[in-house]
């Protein structure tokens, strides 16, 4: 979804139990309820009104991310307080929640040949039929230590789980990955704060099953891909980098086998858009299996880490 034009997702809750009235925008329906058809699915929201004292404010937080235009869901309801008509506005892919005194999680599944598949913390499902290269947004979490675990989706049949303890004020991911004979499920934190100032905050995570290790390089605007060195070196296969700091400027996101010396000649396994970043902000590059192996390449997903509150939209 990286590059993607964001879909807003607006909800308002009222103090009377009932539907929660939910309102899209960019050319979405101009306003549904729970339960309404979207796009040939179907919302499917848990709302427990009888959680809240009566006349109570609370908070229905959604984040919702659009993969092969099946609409996956992610749902966590969490009390909170509104000062004035609450409105809370959630970018369609990867939203960044300011909120630091709880914990959140996102999902991703990096598995180039696993099913559908859903995912679990604790007994509560968190995201339905997972597809491969998804990536959901950040969901409201409670701290504590939990089972994470992926099913078969629709079934109880467990593929992969793990322990993973999470602590307020931070984020994490959880990503299944690797091929679906050696199916492995991980817990990391992620960077919730700036980079240092006129810094910009990346890290790599290598999960293609069939690439070998790369070189990743940052290209920023004017220069080329045989101008530059690599900011990462071979990345093997599972790897999951530190964070470094680079100054602050736009980049496209390149990657060749390690050890390979870059030519004018030279094609990249991969090499993205020139991309702007808000200033302070972290991200992650995700190297993937490519969707159709035609022959051997990679794509890379970007996660977006942190943004301060503040920053514009791109």
């Amino acid at each position: 979804m990286a590059g993607a034009r964001p879909s807003v997702l607006r909800i308002s809750a009222s103090p009377a139990p009932g539907p929660v009235p939910v309102s899209f925008s960019d050319n979405f329906p101009s306003r549904t309820t729970l339960g309404a058809d979207f796009r040939a699915e179907t919302l499917q929201i848990e709302y427990y009104g009888a959680r809240y004292p009566v006349g109570a404010p609370r908070v229905l937080w959604v984040n919702f991310s659009m993969s092969s235009n099946r609409l996956q869901l992610v749902r966590r309801i969490v009390q909170g307080t509104l000062l004035g008509a609450l409105a809370l506005l959630l970018p369609g892919c990867q939203s960044i929640s300011p909120t630091p005194t709880i914990a959140e999680i996102r999902y991703i599944d990096a598995s180039p040949d696993a099913p559908g598949m859903d995912i679990y913390q604790g007994s509560t499902a968190q995201v339905y039929n997972m597809g491969f290269a998804t990536v959901t947004s950040y969901v409201p979490a409670s701290q504590g230590t939990y089972r994470f675990a992926a099913n078969t989706s629709g079934t109880s049949q467990v593929l992969v789980n793990t322990n993973g303890t999470i602590l307020n004020g931070h984020q994490y991911t959880v990503m299944i990955s690797n091929v679906a004979a050696s199916l492995q499920m991980t817990v990391f934190s992620d960077q919730s704060g700036p980079a240092p100032s006129g810094q910009l905050a990346f890290r790599i995570i290598n999960e293609n099953t069939s690439g070998g290790s790369y070189d990743v390089y940052l290209i920023p605007s004017g220069a080329t891909l045989e101008t530059v060195s690599p900011i990462f070196t071979s990345v093997v296969f599972n790897t999951i980098s530190n964070y470094i700091d680079i100054p602050d400027a736009s980049y496209a996101v390149a990657i060749l086998p390690a050890g390979t010396v870059p030519t004018t000649t030279t094609v990249a396994t991969y090499e993205g858009a020139l991309t702007t970043y808000n200033a302070g902000s972290a991200h992650t590059f995700v190297i993937l299996n490519q969707k159709v192996v035609t022959t051997p390449g990679a794509q890379v997903q970007t996660l977006d880490d942190y943004e301060s509150p503040d920053a514009p939209t791109i």
